[in-house]
């Protein structure tokens, strides 16, 4: 069974406040997730939709990640090595996440803001998301 996730993650300011989205699809169903994130980076909140995009997986599938982020592509397929702390435990949480639900990751990478409907949906959730969470962070400072 294929399942994709096309994914995106948003912050204002870099590292701030932001939010990230995946964009499930299978078949002709399509589901939106999102979420804030309190204070992120661009390249943390990808792998956090990611992450959670897994998250929302319920059977073992062969899912198809689709990221406009080289790093969080590089990061998960090996290609870049994972120094920052942060980033090597979402990246390491996302493989075990993967191995204990029998989930097998294709990862491709995608040009960003080229047109794609699933990924422009990602892109417009996450960046709700991070205005939702600047929102939030203006109104208790």
């Amino acid at each position: 069974m294929k399942v994709e996730a096309f994914t995106d993650g948003s912050c204002k300011g870099n590292p701030g406040p932001g939010g990230w989205a995946a964009v499930l699809t299978y078949g002709e169903h399509q589901k939106v997730i999102f979420g804030e994130l309190e204070m992120t980076t661009n390249n943390q909140a990808e792998l956090v939709a990611i992450k959670e995009a897994l998250t929302a997986i319920k059977l073992p599938v062969e899912l198809h990640v689709y990221t406009d982020s080289k790093l969080a592509h590089d990061w998960l397929s090996g290609a870049s090595k994972r120094r920052n702390p942060a980033i090597k435990a979402l990246c390491e949480d996302i493989e075990k996440l993967a191995e204990q639900k029998g989930v097998q990751l294709k990862l491709h990478k995608v040009p960003g803001h080229a047109g794609h409907p699933q990924n422009e949906l990602a892109h417009e959730a996450a960046s709700k998301a991070a205005e939702a969470a600047k929102a939030k962070a203006l109104a208790a400072a």
